[in-house]
């Protein structure tokens, strides 16, 4: 079997994201503690984002993750 990881995302408690995750593992910035704030798709109409349950949230956060990674090999190959 083979695998390959085309991107890590990150997300959690003070943690908004891989680049800023990554500072605060290697230790080169402290963790501060903040709410975890994931945000609706913009490919959703307004009225859908506003009741948007936290798992269609992640997964769509998820996938711009995906998307944004695909992008950046694209552009390095």
């Amino acid at each position: 079997m083979r695998a390959f990881v085309e991107g890590v995302g990150l997300l959690g408690p003070g943690l908004q994201g891989w680049p800023a995750a990554r500072r605060v593992l290697s230790g080169e910035e402290p963790l501060r503690s903040a709410s975890t704030v994931i945000t609706a798709s913009e490919l959703l109409p307004p009225a859908e984002r506003r009741r948007t349950p936290v798992s269609v949230k992640l997964a769509t956060w998820a996938q711009r993750l995906v998307e944004a990674s695909r992008d950046l090999v694209a552009m390095l190959q």
